[in-house]
């Protein structure tokens, strides 16, 4: 199996959903790639990222609010931003399931 690398040294990332799943791998590959990451999630840094090249700024937010995400890219201000991965979810534990037989408020919120 043959692995391609990138590097992606001196750019700028921002990576929602990098609490958890392909967001955390995004984000994690992207810092070892070099990359300067901002990663934002409603969840709490789980504090496993990789060292880099890259650096990583964790920010726990809400998505949907706006401020918040209005002020998680200020730091892009000076840098500007050459990379944004949106890999934000919603899973709701105990809730989730079948398509068929989901609950319509978690199916809305969803969508939200």
């Amino acid at each position: 199996m043959t692995v391609t690398t990138h590097d992606f040294s001196g750019t700028y990332a921002y990576v929602t959903g990098a609490g958890g799943g392909i967001g955390h791998a995004i984000a994690s590959e992207l810092v070892r790639a070099g990359s300067n990451v901002v990663a934002f999630d409603l969840k709490a840094d789980p504090g496993d990222f990789p060292d880099g090249p890259g650096r990583i700024s964790y920010i726990q937010g809400d998505i949907c609010d706006l401020g918040a995400l209005k002020a998680s890219f200020a730091s892009f201000e000076e840098t500007g931003l050459d990379f944004l991965v949106n890999a934000a979810g919603i899973i709701m534990w105990d809730k989730d399931g079948s398509v068929v037989d989901i609950d319509m408020s978690v199916w809305e919120k969803t969508l939200q």
